[in-house]
């Protein structure tokens, strides 16, 4: 029985191998899945290994890397599902929200050996920045946070 504020979260899962790579797809149902499956099998269109600005991403030496987007910030938090019509700021800023902001793990040996952290902001995410201040001034003005 599924009690107040619980409920069941349901996935489909589906890995791929082509040539020794494995590639785990996630999705809420199976046609989702099917479409999931389809663009990481034949892509058409954009990929990560087509983004130009994803290039450094080859050349990181560390344990673990990454990158987000203002887009994904915007779409997958709290704070800004509840902001007002994100997409269609994103949609006016110049770079829509898709320039990368990497995320890179690493250790450094020594006496006392160290974990650090960093973070690098590209030039887009400055530039995307000020187009947003009207929409978190609107939410904020609203005393939603």
């Amino acid at each position: 029985m599924i009690g107040s504020g619980q409920a069941w979260i349901t996935s489909t899962c589906f890995v791929s191998v082509d040539a020794g790579d494995a590639a785990p797809q996630l999705a809420s149902n199976v046609k989702e899945l099917s479409a999931r499956v389809v663009q990481a099998l034949n892509p058409k269109g954009e990929t990560l290994a087509t983004r130009p600005e994803l290039e450094r991403m080859r050349h990181i030496s560390a344990m673990r890397a990454g990158f987000v987007t203002l887009a994904y910030v915007l779409g997958s938090t709290t704070f800004g599902q509840r902001l007002a019509n994100p997409e269609a700021a994103l949609a006016a800023l110049p770079h829509h929200g898709k320039s990368p902001i990497f995320l890179e793990w690493a250790t450094e040996p020594g006496a006392a050996p160290k974990c650090v952290w960093r973070t690098t902001v590209t030039g887009g995410v400055f530039e995307d920045l000020p187009g947003l201040v009207p929409l978190f001034a609107t939410a904020l003005a609203s005393g939603k946070y």
